[in-house]
């Protein structure tokens, strides 16, 4: 990112290329994250979701949830009810 002091941005940029190994397969696991959450067992879900969230996760949605903090209540407020509520829902990823 540019200098803050440097609000026309005139200093040289530095590109720096990424891992692309990498950053696909974190691309594949996040793929495999969600489609696990809306699809796995019910009963595998909280396995799930403390096998892919950090502990300490910000998770925001749209209101009326919020922010959520912490993989537990991400999973009593959110995902557990969302399942629930849609026990059919299909994910599909456009953009990764």
């Amino acid at each position: 990112m540019s200098d803050p002091q440097d609000p026309y941005r005139t200093q040289a940029f530095q590109y720096t290329p990424i891992d692309q190994d990498r950053n696909l397969a974190n691309k594949h696991r996040a793929i495999q994250i969600m489609s696990g959450l809306t699809s796995c067992p019910l009963n595998e879900l909280p396995a799930l979701l403390h096998d892919s969230y950090h502990e300490g996760v910000r998770v925001n949605v749209t209101h009326p949830v919020n922010e959520l903090v912490g993989a537990d209540v991400a999973l009593t407020a959110f995902w557990q009810p969302l399942r629930h509520a849609l026990p059919d829902a299909e994910r599909r990823h456009d953009l990764v």
